[in-house]
This record gives C-alpha cells, sequence and structure tokens, in this order.
C-alpha cells in the first residue's frame, strides 16, 4: 500500500519502495506517480531514467500543484522537489525553499530534509548550519534516512572548520 511505499522511500529502500508504488502509478495515484518518478529520474533505484520518469512527473504535477495550494504537506514538499530537480519546471532553488518551508513548517520530514540541504548548500536561501542541523534532526527523528546522512555531512563540515 501506499504508507507501506513511502515508508520504504523515506528509509532508503528505493528498490522495494519501486516495487510497491508502480502498481499504485499504473491505477493513477499521484502519490506513487511522484515518487516513482523521483525514482526513476534521481537513479535512485537503477540507472537514471528522465526518458520514463517525465510522464509519471507531468501527470502528477496539476493534482499536486492544487494539492500544494491547499496546504497540503507532502504535495508541498512534492512540488518543492520539481523546482529543485528541474525534470519537468524550470529548477529553482528559490521555489523549492519557498515550497520546503511551508511543507517543514506542517512536519512533513521530506521537506524538512531538503530545506535543511538548501540551507546546508546555500542554494535559494542564505547559507545557515544552524537552521540545517534542526531541520535534519527534526527529518532524522521521523525516520528519514537521508536526514542522517545530511547530519553525518554537516557535522563533518563543521569538523574540519574547528
Amino acid at each position: 500500500n501506499l504508507t507501506n511505499a513511502i515508508t520504504a522511500y523515506y528509509s532508503g529502500r528505493y528498490g522495494k519502495a519501486y516495487r510497491l508504488f508502480r502498481p499504485l502509478a499504473a491505477q493513477g495515484n499521484h502519490q506513487a506517480q511522484f515518487h516513482l518518478g523521483l525514482i526513476l529520474g534521481r537513479g535512485l533505484h537503477q540507472s537514471n531514467n528522465t526518458q520514463a520518469a517525465t510522464p509519471l512527473l507531468l501527470e502528477a504535477l496539476p493534482t499536486i500543484r492544487k494539492q500544494a495550494n491547499q496546504r497540503v504537506a507532502w504535495a508541498q514538499g512534492a512540488l518543492g522537489d520539481y523546482f529543485s530537480d528541474g525534470l519537468v519546471v524550470e529548477k529553482s532553488y528559490t521555489q523549492a525553499a519557498f515550497w520546503y518551508r511551508k511543507g517543514a513548517a506542517q512536519g512533513h520530514p521530506g521537506s524538512q530534509n531538503n530545506l535543511g540541504w538548501l540551507y546546508m548548500k546555500g542554494l535559494g536561501v542564505e547559507p545557515n548550519a544552524d537552521a540545517a542541523l534542526r531541520l535534519f534532526h527534526a527529518a532524522a527523528q521521523q525516520g528519514v534516512y537521508q536526514a542522517q546522512h545530511n547530519l553525518d555531512i554537516l557535522e563533518g563540515m563543521a569538523a574540519t572548520d574547528n
């Protein structure tokens, strides 16, 4: 089901997430189409396959835009991903940060992690290690595998600065 697929995705088990999202995406589930598109477009399960990712992401985009504007947290984070990746919309880290902030304010773990990354790298926002650290911790506490990895990177950067 969708919950198991999302759990697998955020815990870094992309092969399992891919297998769980595929039938849901084929049934027209926009959240599954989006996540499957990210897995394919980012090469998280196999090599990058933007040709397969693009139709999935394009089909889900109108619903995600609508839901993001209706303050649905996962959709706000998803719209941030669209702008961050630039696979089917023009890349804009400023727009990504705008949508990630909205999702993160509602406690969406993916938004927290991704906004933290933008703060860590200074992409679309002023660099802010404290904000990145706070956001990574919040996302990691909700089981986002990548957030723990980002914490390790940030702490390694701080150690080399001292």
